[in-house]
């Protein structure tokens, strides 16, 4: 006898892809052949934009967190200052998604994700072979820890429609992409 979990379980993977079910997913009609510039085109629409290692260096001058993963990848030693008091957080993103201009950002050993979510101004390092189209190829590349999606810099808006940036965390988001 199967448990009620079981049964729902079940069910809900009997009606998975299937259109007649409200809640199923759409499969993407994203296509493209450049995906870094389609990550860029959507990364920039929503306010986020990508930089180049000269300006890289000169932000790493200013007061940074800097997780020791992306300290690794950038060949430079780990800048641990007070995570509250500064005004950057470096952090190594695991994917991006051209389809949305996503980031995915996960757990694990040298990586703190609070640096991406803390200080007012967030540099997301990303291996150019990293990127996948959409978010169902992401889905199935996602490290087994815990992750966060970043989407642009922290937004949100007020009754009114006044969007206002950088209230639930970094109001700047900046990309450098690396070989």
């Amino acid at each position: 006898m199967s448990t009620s979990r079981e049964r729902i379980l079940d069910r809900i993977k009997a009606t998975a892809g299937s259109s007649a079910h409200p809640g199923a997913a759409a499969a993407s009609a994203f296509v493209e052949t450049d995906l870094w510039a389609a990550f860029e085109t959507f990364l920039v629409a929503l306010g986020g934009r990508i930089i180049l290692r000269p300006e890289l260096d000169e932000l790493l001058t200013q007061r940074c967190y800097v997780e020791a993963a992306a300290a690794n990848v950038l060949g430079i030693s780990a800048v641990d200052d007070e995570l509250w008091d500064v005004e950057i957080g470096v952090s190594l993103a695991d994917l991006a998604i051209a389809e949305t201009g996503t980031l995915v950002v996960s757990a694990g050993e040298g990586k703190m994700r609070m640096s991406s979510l803390a200080p007012p101004k967030n540099i997301e390092i990303i291996r150019r072979s990293a990127i996948v189209g959409t978010l169902d190829e992401a889905m199935e590349k996602i490290p087994k820890q815990t992750s966060v999606f970043i989407t642009g810099p922290s937004r949100t808006a007020d009754i009114e429609g006044i969007l206002v940036r950088g209230v639930h965390g970094p109001g700047e988001l900046l990309v450098y992409v690396y070989d």
